[in-house]
């Protein structure tokens, strides 16, 4: 081969080494290019959904700050729950306190006969026995005019079981609508008194009812007492005071004569009548102002005249 082949064999050989070259660089770039978008491609996906989670934790916290505003609402409403609650047990504990001293009061005054001395060491008469010490039952419920021996036959009836522990059937008239039963010691009439708690006696039909005897003094102060209450009960419930809730604003203390209203301003119980040390009668408390401006002292006289009715 001539040198001239050989130069011209050269030549095109470098031209193509050329154009390889070319083509391989092209090719690079292009892998470059193509790596370089798809790192671009990916940094945004990721940065995208960085964006996203931190928008989703802004929500979160939003969240959790409304939540958290609600709980301190809500324990700010405990809070003054807790508070009124306890207010309104200590306004409860504070009355029932008073209520309590103020019975206790009327109390003290019902035993020394409203305050107007010692009370009598015998509240009824010289030959006074405490109910717990008396012997004698009183049997009731009879119909009007009923024959004694009728009424001597039931009560037989009823205290068979303790016939040995008794002394006495008896009344006091021949047509009568009660009797007595006499029994040999108080433990034996608590033995029948407890004995018969369950049982109903009849006769006729009709229920009869037994309680401990009364002195001749207690049952006219009985009546007394229990005039007085209808009075104010009346009075209450004719100026609007339920029936049901009378016994909440009238009350008594049978034993010693004393009769109650409740004021209401004060809602303290304030005496009306009471009987005096050394009188059979009761008597008006002159500071008492019942309420609707009822006059105890035109009432007085009738109440004491109650005893004296058969």
């Amino acid at each position: 081969m001539s040198s001239s082949d050989s130069g011209r064999s050269a030549s095109r050989s470098d031209r193509g080494a050329g154009k390889r070259g070319k083509s391989e660089r092209k090719d690079k770039k292009d892998k470059r290019d193509k790596k370089d978008a798809f790192s671009a491609s990916q940094f945004d996906q990721i940065m995208g959904a960085i964006g996203g989670v931190k928008s989703e934790v802004t929500d979160v916290k939003v969240k959790v700050s409304g939540v958290s505003g609600q709980l301190n609402h809500l324990q700010g409403e405990f809070t003054t729950f807790k508070e009124e609650t306890t207010n309104k047990f200590d306004d409860v504990r504070q009355t029932l306190e008073a209520h309590s001293k103020n019975i206790k009061e009327l109390q003290d005054k019902a035993k020394t006969g409203g305050g107007s001395g010692a009370a009598d060491p015998n509240p009824y008469t010289p030959g006074f026995v405490p109910v717990s010490k008396r012997t004698v039952i009183f049997v009731g419920g009879f119909p009007y005019n009923t024959e004694k021996d009728l009424i001597l036959q039931k009560l037989k009836e009823m205290a068979a079981p303790y016939d040995d522990n008794i002394l006495d059937y008896y009344t006091t008239r021949k047509l009568t609508s009660f009797g007595k039963i006499k029994f040999k010691t108080s433990d034996d009439m608590w033995d029948f008194i407890n004995g018969t708690k369950a049982v109903v006696f009849k006769f006729e039909d009709k229920a009869l009812y037994h309680s401990i005897d009364k002195t001749e003094s207690e049952i006219k102060l009985s009546k007394k007492v229990s005039a007085a209450v209808k009075l104010l009960k009346t009075h209450f419930e004719t100026n609007g005071i339920p029936k049901a809730d009378l016994k909440k604003y009238v009350d008594a203390e049978w034993n010693y004569g004393t009769v109650m209203f409740k004021d209401a301003p004060t809602s303290k119980f304030v005496i009306a009548f009471t009987k005096p040390k050394g009188q059979d009668d009761l008597v008006v408390n002159s500071e008492a102002r019942v309420p609707w401006g009822l006059d105890l002292n035109e009432h007085v006289e009738g109440i004491n005249a109650a005893a004296r009715k058969k």
